[in-house]
């Protein structure tokens, strides 16, 4: 596979010598991602929890959907900035869905 080069984003040899506001930025977009992903991990344990003891409402289940909009929307600026394709999502996601299966997980 073939490295592509990006506009927006130094490439590794000249990270020493690039701006720290775009590294900066680059870096923030991994950590809003990990951000939005516990604020989920919390509000569908929650929501867990509430199921089991047979207490959850219609806005607990909001609250989680909700947490899960934001982490797709991380995602998805992730990949702007990032400039991931469209091709190269899909051969991710079918690489994942390739070691899943053999996990026998889904």
């Amino acid at each position: 596979m073939q490295c592509r080069t990006f506009a927006g984003l130094p490439s590794l040899a000249d990270a020493e010598g690039a701006d720290a506001r775009t590294l900066a930025r680059l870096k923030g977009q991994g950590d809003k991602v990990h951000e939005e992903a516990g604020e989920l991990m919390v509000a569908a344990k929650e929501y867990a929890k509430a199921v089991a003891y047979g207490s959850y409402t219609m806005e607990d289940r909001l609250a989680m959907l909700d947490e899960r909009a934001d982490l797709v929307q991380a995602i998805v600026n992730f990949d702007r900035v990032f400039e991931v394709t469209d091709d190269e999502a899909r051969e991710a996601q079918a690489r994942c869905e390739f070691r899943n299966a053999q996990r026998g997980r889904y």
